[in-house]
C-alpha cells in the first residue's frame, strides 16, 4: 500500500491507492487487477477512517480509475495517468470540451473546446462556445489566426457580428491617450451603409471614412512626402452654374450676373473664361478642391490638367499645339488665331486633332 499526501492546505490529505510497478521510471500506473485495502486513513485527522463508495457520497472516497487520476503532487488527470498540468484532459475524440453551466438567473452555458478532425470546425482550433446562443465567441486556429464571433477566421484577427455597427476599440488610458474605434457600418447604423470609419471617440468625430463606392473622406490636414493619383488627370473645383445639367467638356466663363457662379461661354475670345467641365471622354478628375459650406457647387470645372473639350472647326481645323479659346457657340471652343485677342482668353493647348465639324479634343488646360 502506497500513501500520497496532498498539500497541507487541503483538509483531506490522503489519496490511497495501490500501483503496479511502472515500466517507465517515475510514472505511476493503476493495477489491472482488483486491489483491496484493509483501511483508508484520513491523515488530516488522526484516527479517522474514510469509507469507500462506488457512488459519490459525503465522507466517502470514490474509487479512482483511468478516467480520473490524481498524482502525488495533486495534479488531476481526466483520461490520462500522467497529467502534465494541475488539471489535464485527454481524450481521443473530434470534440474535447469543458462545460461551464451557470443555472442561476441570467447565467449561461459556456464550453471550452479543443477540436480535432471531423468536428466540423478547423482541426486543432481552440474555441470558446456560447451554447445558449450556439455561437463561437472566440476561436484560435492551429495556425494562430484569431476569430471573435467567427469559428473560421481567415486573417490574423477576424471580427464577425450581425449588427449595424461592428467595431474594434483601441483604448489608451495613459495620460494623453485617446479612445479610437474602427467601424464597419451596415444598414440602419446612422452612417453610410458599407462604410469603414476610423472614429475618434474622445472627440466624437469620424476622422477617416471610406464608403462602399471607394470614396474616402479625411477630417483634418494630411501631410505626406509623396502623393500619386491614378484615378484622374485634372484638378477641379465645384461651382454653382447658371445652367442645369451642363455637359462635360463645356467651356465655362465667370458669370457677370451672379458673383461666384459660372455660366456657359457664348462669344469668341472671352477673357472671362474660367475652365472646362470635367468628365468628358471618360477622363475623370484627379484632384478636387472644396470648402464645404462656403464654396460648394454641383459642377466640377477643370482649371489645370488634361481634359476633353467640346470644340468646333468654325475658325479652322485644330492640330496638336494650337491654342484654344471660346467661340460664338455656347460652351464650345475653337482655334485661337487672332493674337491681338488671345491675352486672357486662352483655355489651353490642343493635344489631338479635329479636322471637320464638332468633336472632343484632348486639351492641356492652362487658362491664360
Amino acid at each position: 500500500m502506497t500513501t500520497y499526501t496532498r498539500p497541507s492546505s487541503c483538509s483531506v490529505a490522503l489519496l490511497l491507492c495501490a500501483f503496479a510497478t511502472s515500466s517507465s521510471p517515475g510514472q505511476a500506473q493503476l493495477p489491472t487487477t482488483d486491489v483491496t485495502a484493509d483501511a483508508l486513513v484520513d491523515q488530516g485527522v488522526p484516527g479517522r477512517r474514510i469509507r469507500a463508495s462506488s457512488r459519490p457520497s459525503l465522507d466517502s472516497l470514490l474509487p479512482l480509475g483511468r478516467e480520473f487520476f490524481v498524482d502525488g503532487t495533486g495534479s488531476v488527470g481526466l483520461g490520462t495517468l500522467s497529467p502534465p498540468e494541475e488539471l489535464s484532459l485527454r481524450r481521443n475524440t473530434s470534440d474535447l470540451g469543458i462545460s461551464l453551466d451557470n443555472t442561476h438567473t441570467g447565467g449561461r452555458r459556456w464550453v471550452l473546446f479543443s477540436h480535432g478532425e471531423g468536428s466540423g470546425n478547423p482541426a486543432g482550433s481552440f474555441v470558446i462556445q456560447d451554447q445558449a446562443a450556439d455561437r463561437a465567441r472566440l476561436t484560435i486556429r492551429a495556425d494562430g489566426l484569431v476569430g471573435i464571433g467567427s469559428n473560421n477566421p481567415e486573417w490574423g484577427l477576424t471580427i464577425e457580428r450581425r449588427h449595424p455597427d461592428v467595431g474594434l476599440e483601441l483604448r489608451n488610458t495613459y495620460p494623453g491617450g485617446r479612445k479610437w474605434v474602427l467601424f464597419s457600418h451596415g444598414n440602419h447604423s446612422g452612417n453610410p451603409s458599407g462604410a469603414f470609419v476610423i472614429h475618434d471617440k474622445t472627440a466624437d468625430r469620424a476622422r477617416f471614412t471610406i464608403d462602399a463606392s471607394g470614396h474616402a473622406v479625411l477630417d483634418g490636414p494630411l501631410t505626406t512626402s509623396s502623393l500619386t493619383i491614378t484615378g484622374g488627370a485634372d484638378l477641379v473645383e465645384r461651382f454653382e452654374t447658371a445652367e442645369l445639367g451642363v455637359p462635360p467638356g463645356s467651356v465655362m466663363i465667370i458669370d457677370p450676373e451672379s458673383p461666384g457662379r459660372l455660366c456657359l461661354s457664348d462669344r469668341p475670345y472671352d477673357t472671362r473664361v474660367a475652365g472646362v467641365v470635367s468628365g468628358a471622354g471618360g477622363v475623370r478628375a484627379g484632384l478636387q478642391l472644396a470648402q464645404h459650406g462656403d464654396l460648394d457647387g454641383e459642377t466640377p470645372v477643370a482649371m489645370l490638367g488634361r481634359v476633353f473639350v467640346r470644340c468646333s472647326c468654325e475658325n479652322g481645323l485644330i492640330r496638336p499645339g494650337d491654342r484654344l479659346t471660346t467661340s460664338s457657340r455656347a460652351g464650345i471652343a475653337m482655334r485661337a488665331t487672332d493674337q491681338s485677342k488671345t491675352d486672357g482668353a486662352v483655355i489651353g493647348k490642343a493635344m489631338t486633332c479635329l479636322e471637320t465639324g464638332d468633336g472632343l479634343v484632348l486639351t492641356l488646360v492652362n487658362v491664360q
